[in-house]
Formats: structure tokens, C-alpha cells, sequence
């Protein structure tokens, strides 16, 4: 029989019970009504138009994770904070820079006093490392801790980091990765907190600003619902969006601002270097001498490279005349529907990979051909 505490925090439908076994548990379950007034319980969207034949209401909005109806009960367990007591559950050894020092301090008061606060800091600037002592106090204090972000890969590089940072077990839960354990800190993407209730002391929130969460009600109700209704919140970006300045602005959301790397070094700006007719030099397998020139003097240096290709059927092509040119470097080719995009990201992260290129998810630009040094 499975141990209720992978119930702790959660909120699943009998058909996820089922699927994952956990039938034994029910009698011990609590329940609550998964659609009240035509508002599903889940995810917060909206049923009014959407009717089966049987006249219940359904929800297609967050549907991929089983399909929900006002016929139905949502069963969960609330959060008990049963985690073992250690003096410390912090192992990293760093410091942080003078400017990050007040920054975390105001970061461990938001979450003593259960408060809400942004983290506005450019990229490079070390939110991460700023939020450690914040965390180690939480766990400390046997609460739960949740850090969502919208995007997969934000997920996989912050896991690796604070299982190195930390002294405690971590679940990493994602679309490709969905198997749970009851763990006091938790990483995730934001659809994963659709299956928590009332579950964390505190959330965290990175990159807040990003598609698809910046435009998506039912995501925010899932942050609001995931987590306790007394807890902390903390939201991390690099590029506010305009709700999260008026909020700012009418003193409804402290801020801590942070606009320095902490080693004060400025962010790189991407060169753009524009090839005018590629397919014709694809077909060609040839490039311009300058062209030639220029990118053997970049390879020379010895630094990874990510090269951005507008269209996924000139990836291919692109990197065949690479590789003619550069057989030494070793080389892999990545769009949003390859299966090995997690594997191929994280071997480049890891340096196994010299040349990384890639499709992005959105191209509006003109060029032909961008290549970030």
C-alpha cells in the first residue's frame, strides 16, 4: 500500500489515483467538488460554454492533465510539514558580492513574515545564489518549499544547482519527467502545480515574465491555489512586464532591484552578421571568403557556440556545410519537436557539445542566419 504522504499537498482525480495506484489510499482522502459554479477547481478557467451530452460542464483548458467535469471530486490531503529537523540544510560554500548582500536580506524577511516580493535583476546577476540562506531558513523551519518556472529548461538547470546547494532530497516534476515523491523542496514547471493544493509555505516563482505564464490566467490561479494561504511569494525575472510595474508603481508589490552582475562586468551583446542568399551557398555547400574568415576566427577561439537557424527544414543543411568546414567540432542540431532536445541541451551544457543549432521557438527576424559568440 503506498504511504499517504504522496498525498500531502496534492490534489488528484480518481483517474490519477488509478493510474498511479494509489486506490488504497481514498478512505483516508478528503474531497471537494472539482467544478463550483461552472469555475473549474483545478485551474480556475471558465466552463460555461463547454457541455457534454450528459449536461456536465468540462474543462478544456487544462484537459492534458485528464479530463475534469462537474460530475466529479477532487481528492487531496492537506499539507502536514512532517520533514525531519537539521541545524542547516545549506552546504554551499560561496559568498555573495556586497550588492547582493542586502538583497538576500530582504529576501529571508519576505519569507519569515510571509510576504510577497519581486526580484527584478538582469540576467547574470545571481537570483539563485541570493535566495539560498531564504530557503535554508525555510527548511529549517520544517516548511515546504515550491520553485516553478514556465519553461522546461530553466527547470533542468536549476535542479543540478540546488541539489549541489542543498542537503535535502528534491522532486523534479515536468511534462517529460512526471513521476512524484513527497519531498519538502520541490522544482517544477507551473502546469505541475495544477495537481497541488493548499501544498507550500513558500513559492517561488522564476521567470515570471515568460510565455506562457505572463498571458495565462489559469497559471497564475494555479500559483495562488498551490500555494498555503499563508505563505511567502517570490517572483524572479530580468524583464517585468507592464502588470508587474503598475503593481510596483501603486506600492502593491515591494521590489528588490538588483541591475549589476555581481562581478559588475556588463552583459555581452550579440553580434549579428547578416549572409544575404544562404540557400544558394547551402545548395552550393560553400560559403563567402569573408564569411569563411570570420567564423574560423570564432571556432579558433575555442568558446561554445549557439547558432540560431529561422527555419527546423535548414537545420540540416546548415549543419552539413558546418561540418565540412569545421569536422574537429562536434556538433548537434535542435528544434522544439526533437526528442532528444533535454539530452542535446544538457550535453552542451556540460560542454560535451561545441556547437549547438537551433530553432527557436518564435522567429520574426529577416536575417537568414544569426550565430551568437
Amino acid at each position: 500500500m503506498p504511504s499517504l504522504e504522496v498525498m500531502y499537498g496534492r490534489q488528484l482525480l480518481l483517474s490519477d489515483l488509478q493510474r498511479n495506484h494509489y486506490q488504497a489510499l481514498i478512505p483516508d482522502l478528503q474531497q471537494r467538488p472539482a467544478v463550483v459554479k461552472q469555475c473549474c477547481q483545478r485551474c480556475g478557467y471558465d466552463l460555461c460554454h463547454y457541455q457534454l451530452p450528459n449536461r456536465a460542464y468540462y474543462c478544456p483548458h487544462c484537459i492534458m492533465l485528464g479530463r475534469i467535469t462537474s460530475q466529479q471530486v477532487l481528492y487531496y490531503l492537506p499539507e502536514p510539514n512532517h520533514f525531519a529537523k537539521q541545524a542547516t540544510y545549506l552546504r554551499w560554500q560561496g559568498k555573495l558580492a556586497p550588492q547582493q548582500l542586502p538583497v538576500a536580506q530582504k529576501i529571508l524577511v519576505t519569507i519569515q513574515q510571509q510576504q510577497m516580493r519581486l526580484l527584478w535583476a538582469v540576467t547574470g546577476a545571481g537570483k539563485t545564489e541570493i535566495l539560498f540562506n531564504g530557503i535554508n531558513w525555510a527548511l529549517q523551519q520544517q516548511q515546504r518549499v515550491c520553485i516553478a518556472s514556465p519553461r522546461v529548461d530553466v527547470c533542468l538547470e536549476l535542479y543540478p544547482r540546488l541539489q549541489a546547494a542543498f542537503n535535502v532530497d528534491i522532486c523534479l516534476l515536468h511534462g517529460q519527467q512526471p513521476q512524484y515523491c513527497y519531498t519538502q523542496l520541490v522544482v517544477c514547471t507551473v502546469h505541475q502545480l495544477w495537481r497541488f493544493y493548499r501544498a507550500f509555505d513558500v513559492m517561488i516563482v522564476d521567470e515570471v515574465d515568460a510565455f506562457p505564464l505572463v498571458n495565462d490566467a489559469a497559471l497564475q490561479f494555479a500559483i495562488q491555489h498551490a500555494r498555503k494561504q499563508q505563505s511567502a511569494c517570490l517572483y524572479l525575472t530580468a524583464t517585468p512586464s507592464p502588470t508587474l510595474q503598475r503593481q510596483i508603481n501603486q506600492r502593491q508589490l515591494a521590489v528588490s532591484y538588483l541591475p549589476l552582475r555581481y562581478h559588475h562586468h556588463l552583459l555581452p551583446v550579440p553580434q549579428i552578421k547578416i549572409m544575404p542568399y544562404l540557400r544558394r551557398y547551402l545548395r552550393q555547400q560553400t560559403l563567402p571568403l569573408w564569411w569563411q574568415h570570420y567564423l574560423f576566427r570564432k571556432v579558433n577561439l575555442q568558446r561554445q557556440l549557439l547558432i540560431f537557424v529561422p527555419y527546423v527544414v535548414m537545420l540540416a543543411d546548415v549543419a552539413q556545410w558546418w561540418q565540412r568546414y569545421f569536422p574537429q567540432q562536434k556538433l548537434a542540431t535542435v528544434h522544439a519537436a526533437d526528442e532528444q532536445r533535454l539530452n542535446k541541451v544538457a550535453l552542451f551544457r556540460q560542454g560535451m557539445i561545441d556547437t549547438l543549432m537551433i530553432k527557436p521557438g518564435k522567429c520574426y527576424f529577416y536575417v537568414r542566419l544569426i550565430l551568437v559568440m
